[in-house]
């Protein structure tokens, strides 16, 4: 194994597995950080890079698989459950995944992970480029990747907060945040252009060139560098300690219902925004790929502010989902394309501000060797809901239109966040009361 613990200073943990409050040799300067501190960590580094080019490739393969079946089915519907198929597996496996990402090396996890999608992203290039294709088979391989996926997503998420020390997990998480929006802002546009001239088969052909060469980064931290991980493997547990810790700390259980709520119908923009820009805005694949990086930029500049941060609190994850809500009642209100644009800027905002604060709020609340399994229930909140929510958000944008369906997206998340905001302010009264003399 090439892990080691660095001597850094830790939060005290529970018999439960979850940290208490770090003092404040622990955590000097709790608030904010240098934007780039991880950068320090060479391992981190090569993760960076890698990761850039692997997400990029998601990117085509994820706009090419979107477009693709539009231009097959025409029908918003099959768009969403091809979507739902894909993530489905993500619903049903990432617990699991989670709690495997606890007792595995993570670095051969995602190796094996990426190994697969990139197999499944070429041969799904060659049927495109023989003409053999068909919805069924954009089926089959939606399966694969989506159980792939499953795998990856908590292991990926656990990986990047060993690569630093406690005291820049929040940084580290955060400019991976800004490495999966520029790998947003890029691949849509690169997709549009290959889709463009060279036709959909290409398109699945980068994502698999762009997952190779990502794994030759992973294969370089595994011949050293520093990486942080709990130094007792026998605190390891199960599946079910990871649900009982989630249910029976309220701040687990609040952030995670909270993510699920809002990523049930307010995260299926993979789905409503290739139709709301051709049927609404009518325009075309470049239209989709423009809000893509409009809503990529907004989620680098709140990548970057979240970057300086060392913890992220219940209130400023409800703001996120408050701000997503109401950006993305504004596009469904949106008469043009440059309006809708803006927007997406918004909605980036907010969307980086829930995830990626609420990815490491969970990662600090718990000690190391019970943060695969968070990351695998965290997975399945986000990815999971998406799951569910994306097939009813295609039948509601079939019968109701684009803009129906991005309303009621914006219903869940600014409610879901409202709700929470409502939920702490009792107990962060009772906190924050002293009796005067």
């Amino acid at each position: 194994m090439d892990r080691f613990t660095a001597a850094r200073p830790q939060a005290k943990s529970t018999s439960e597995g979850r940290r208490s409050a770090p003092t404040e040799a622990a955590a000097p300067s709790a608030r904010r950080l240098g934007t780039f501190r991880s950068f320090r960590y060479r391992s981190y580094r090569l993760w960076f890079a890698g990761q850039l080019l692997s997400q990029t490739g998601f990117w085509f393969y994820v706009i090419t698989q979107a477009l693709l079946v539009l231009k097959l089915t025409d029908s918003g519907t099959m768009v969403g459950i091809v979507t739902a198929v894909q993530n489905m597996p993500l619903f049903l496996i990432a617990p699991y995944a989670g709690a495997l990402t606890d007792r595995v090396d993570t670095r051969r996890l995602i190796l094996a992970t990426q190994t697969v999608t990139t197999v499944s992203s070429l041969v799904l290039g060659l049927l495109v480029l023989t003409d053999v294709v068909s919805v069924a088979w954009v089926l089959v391989f939606a399966t694969v990747t989506g159980v792939a996926w499953a795998f990856d997503q908590p292991a990926r998420r656990t990986f990047a907060a060993e690569l630093v020390p406690d005291e820049a997990v929040t940084n580290a998480l955060s400019l991976n945040g800004v490495l999966l929006q520029l790998a947003r802002m890029i691949g849509p546009a690169l997709a549009a252009l290959v889709i463009g001239s060279l036709g959909f088969g290409w398109g699945f052909v980068a994502t698999g060139i762009g997952t190779s060469v990502s794994l030759i980064a992973l294969v370089t931290i595994g011949r050293g560098g520093d990486v942080f991980r709990s130094a007792d493997p026998s605190a390891r547990g199960s599946l079910l300690d990871g649900l009982r810790l989630a249910w029976r700390d309220h701040h687990l259980r609040v952030v995670l219902l909270l993510l699920f709520s809002t990523s049930t119908l307010a995260f299926n923009w993979h789905v409503l925004f290739p139709l709301f820009a051709v049927r609404d805005l009518r325009g075309s694949s470049a239209t989709f790929a423009l809000l893509m990086a409009a809503m990529a930029a907004g989620s680098m500049g709140g990548a970057f502010w979240l970057a300086r941060r060392v913890r992220v609190g219940r209130r400023l994850l409800a703001g996120g989902a408050c701000l997503y809500g109401t950006a993305q009642f504004c596009m469904a209100a949106s008469p043009a394309v440059g309006v809708a644009a803006a927007t997406a800027l918004l909605l980036g905002l907010g969307s980086t501000v829930l995830v990626n604060g609420g990815t490491a709020s969970l990662q600090l609340r718990v000690d190391k060797g019970m943060r695969g399994r968070m990351m695998g229930l965290f997975t399945l909140a986000v990815l999971g809901g998406v799951g569910l929510g994306a097939p009813l958000s295609g039948l509601l944008a079939e019968a109701w239109g684009t803009r129906i369906a991005l309303g009621a997206g914006g219903v869940c998340a600014l409610t879901g966040g409202l709700l929470v905001l409502w939920l702490v302010r009792p107990t962060s009264g009772r906190t924050r009361h002293t009796p005067r003399r």
